[in-house]
């Protein structure tokens, strides 16, 4: 199990979830009920969260 309290597990975990609600809010757009603009912002958070997390630094 993956401890929280380590920030960059963190940061790919909220990451990989915001890009997953942002790629399939695109994807569905009939299921979901979010503007262009909030599905946006989770792609790219999203992807940040992402390569944050993944980081070797």
């Amino acid at each position: 199990m993956v401890k929280l309290h380590n920030s960059k597990s963190y940061a790919l975990i909220v990451g990989a979830i915001l890009f997953l609600i942002g790629f399939l809010g695109f994807a569905f757009r009939n299921y979901f009920n979010l503007p262009d603009s909030y599905l946006l912002l989770n792609l790219v958070l999203g992807f940040w969260g992402i390569i944050l997390g993944t980081a070797k630094k």
